[in-house]
Parts: structure tokens; C-alpha cells; sequence
């Protein structure tokens, strides 16, 4: 009713009534109904700066990007961290893409990559259409990867802004559900999808899913250690000896990552996720201990 409302005050507002179908689905019904230049999309819990479609505007004006991609800052309770892109900002010409963009398309050896997130981006609408419609709206984990890579692939230009323009709400209970949902193997059907479309589009692409999927046990492990779930471990192990996983992440290599980071790889490499979970889950404890006397003493 509400959005009703607004479209009746302001006809460039359109609504769409639609069964829930996920996220994938609805981003493909408000894209077949735009008429824009570019689209930008903003998820429900999230928030954009008041200025932001402004700076998009202008520098679209200015540069005509195929992509505009903004830092966004993801807000906790309490606190707030910003997340740039692994790039200076600036516009990226065809040549620039392939030698900045193309090896960070899923992750380097520093296990730096570029944003993969659909959010928190202007995309001309004529590029992403035929991407967008092609993503399966039953899946529900990495659908924005799998838009981003070949959007960066026939990309002429990106432009890449350091300004934090949007802000990813974190909620952690529904993070926690999300990663431990191993039942649906959505982590495993992105890996799957990614080595039968884009493995050899470029030439270290398949480096690159070796350690994008090391990443990916690691980031599932890290939530559940920030949720202290334990119980979920016996599922965990069971999933990442899928096949999908295992030929990936004995094969991943990295050079410059953290020793806490280096050491809980190794040791999901080698099966022992028990003592990997020990290692996050002491490390995380005494960082939530030291963020309490930082906001103690600056309260103080």
C-alpha cells in the first residue's frame, strides 16, 4: 500500500506485485519493466547514502562507465566497517581491466578480489540485461558473481569510486542460518557453475576458483566461529569433502595473507576443522574483548 502510494504522488516510481520468487527473480521483473541508463540496486536492508545516485550521475555524465562500482561500508550494531574495491580510483579502459580487474575477477594470490556484489554499482542497463536474465533465480548464494564475471568480461569501461555510497546492514543471526544451511549446496552449485562457464576465459581463471573456493570454506567457517556454533562442524566437514570443493582447495595457493588466515587453511586443507574452529574462535574472543575496552575507555 504504501509503495501504491508513492506511485500515484510520482510517476516515475513503478511497483511490481509478484509472488516471492528470491532475489534473483525479483531483479529480473523490476529490470524487464526499467528504462534507465544505468540500474542501480539497493536490497531491502539495506541503505544508500543521500547523495549517491547523484555522484552516478555525474560521473556517468562525464566518463560514460559500462560499470560504476562505489566502496560500501557493512554496519554491525554498533560499529561500522568500510570495504573499498582493490583498486585506485579511477577510470579503467579496456587494457586496465584486463591487467587490474581480470586477476582479481575471483581472487589473487594476496586473496584480494574486486567486489562482487551487485549493490553498491551503476550498471548500463544494455550490458547487464541478457547477464541478469541468464542467472538461475533458484539460486540463492553467489547470484551476483555470477552476473559480475561477465559483465567485467566485455566491460570497455569501469569507473571506481572510494566514496562508501552504500551500507550493507548486517544482521547476524540470519548470516549464521545462511551459512550453515548445507542442505542446499548453493556454495557448491556456484563453484560448479563458474568452472563450466568461465574456466579459461582468462588465462589464470582456474587458479583463481582454486582459491576462491578455499576462501569459501574459510568465510563459512569464520561465521560460524563468530556465532560460536560448534555443532555445526560434523555438517561442515561432510561438505567441503564434496568433490566440487576438495580438487579446488588442495590446488589453492596464496603468497601474502595473515598467519591466523594461513594457518586455519592448512589445517581445513588437512581435515582438522575442529582445531581450526579452536584457533578463530580464541582469536575472535580476545578481538570482541579488546573492541569492549576500546569503546569502554573512548566512552570513558
Amino acid at each position: 500500500m504504501i509503495c501504491d502510494r508513492y506511485a500515484i504522488l510520482d510517476k516515475r516510481i513503478k511497483v511490481i506485485h509478484k509472488s516471492n520468487g528470491g532475489l534473483v527473480s525479483a531483479r529480473q521483473a523490476g529490470l524487464k519493466v526499467s528504462s534507465g541508463k544505468y540500474i542501480v540496486n539497493v536490497d531491502g536492508d539495506d541503505w544508500i547514502e543521500p547523495d549517491m545516485l547523484e555522484m552516478v550521475y555525474i560521473i556517468a555524465e562525464r566518463y560514460d562507465p559500462d560499470v560504476l562500482s562505489c566502496a560500501f561500508s557493512y554496519d554491525f550494531s554498533g560499529y561500522i566497517k568500510k570495504d573499498e574495491e582493490p583498486l585506485e580510483e579511477g577510470l579503467y579502459d579496456r587494457a586496465a581491466i584486463q591487467g587490474s580487474i581480470f586477476p582479481r575477477l575471483l581472487m589473487d594470490r594476496d586473496m584480494m578480489h574486486v567486489h562482487s556484489n551487485l549493490c553498491g554499482k551503476a550498471i548500463r542497463r544494455e550490458l547487464l540485461f541478457d547477464h541478469q536474465m541468464d542467472v538461475d533465480p533458484g539460486i540463492s548464494w553467489g547470484e551476483d558473481l555470477l552476473c559480475t564475471i561477465p559483465l567485467y568480461l566485455e566491460a570497455e569501461r569501469v569507473y571506481v569510486l572510494s566514496d562508501a555510497l552504500y551500507h550493507y546492514r548486517q544482521r547476524a543471526d540470519s548470516m549464521t542460518k545462511m551459512v550453515t544451511d548445507f542442505t542446499s549446496r548453493r556454495e557448491v552449485l556456484v563453484i560448479k557453475t563458474i568452472e563450466e562457464l568461465y574456466v579459461g576465459s582468462i588465462p589464470d581463471m582456474e587458479q583463481q576458483l582454486h582459491r576462491y573456493a578455499m576462501a569459501v570454506c574459510f568465510w563459512m567457517l569464520m561465521e560460524m566461529v563468530k556465532a560460536g556454533d560448534r555443532k555445526a562442524l560434523a555438517g561442515f566437514d561432510q561438505y567441503i569433502d564434496d568433490v566440487a570443493f576438495r580438487k579446488h582447495i588442495n590446488k589453492a595457493e596464496f603468497d601474502d595473507i595473515t598467519l591466523k588466515t594461513r594457518v586455519a587453511m592448512h589445517l581445513i586443507r588437512k581435515g582438522k576443522t575442529e582445531a581450526a574452529y579452536s584457533l578463530l574462535r580464541m582469536i575472535e574472543i580476545l578481538k570482541r574483548w579488546k573492541r569492549r575496552i576500546s569503546v569502554k575507555n573512548h566512552c570513558a
